[in-house]
């Protein structure tokens, strides 16, 4: 199966002077063609992002084989579960008002999962517009992080 993270930072707005500075925009998944939580949602992309950045460092530096891990979305009650197997695979199961969506789990590369991410970040961070946002600053930094993580562990981003 394959994993996209779908945005369109063309229609990003952004706020440079709140107390985070966040980034607001299209932020939704597909997974071999089913679309969640919906086509065009509108989230806080640089919030949710952060939080995912430091979920993905976790499960790559887990010892476990089995690291489970939420991926929340900011707006709703949306999210879903990552468990990792052995770096290769992952399952992704995804719940609607703490309701489970899809009865077995989405099985997919993490690489895939991981570059998906990874380019969305490398996105806003080569966006000159969003250099200043504050958000997309801590973004960076937390990516820098991601990266130094996934290269010990042999990924290539």
């Amino acid at each position: 199966m394959y994993f996209t993270l779908c945005t369109n930072k063309d229609l990003y707005e952004w706020d440079k002077t709140g107390d985070f500075g966040s980034i607001y925009g299209e932020l939704f998944i597909n997974i071999d063609g089913f679309i969640f939580p919906d086509e065009g949602w509108i989230d806080i992309v640089s919030s949710v992002l952060i939080m995912w950045v430091e979920n993905i460092a976790s499960l790559l530096q887990s010892n476990s084989d089995n690291e489970e891990r939420e991926f929340c979305f900011m707006d709703g009650p949306y999210y879903f579960k990552v468990i990792g197997i052995k770096d290769e695979t992952i399952k992704i199961t995804l719940y609607d008002h703490y309701k489970q969506v899809n009865q077995e789990p989405y099985e997919v590369s993490f690489y895939n999962f991981l570059t998906e991410v990874s380019k969305v970040i490398v996105g806003i961070n080569m966006d000159e517009r969003l250099k200043e946002v504050k958000n997309a600053k801590e973004l960076k930094n937390k990516y820098t992080r991601l990266k130094k993580i996934a290269k010990e562990k042999g990924y290539k981003l």
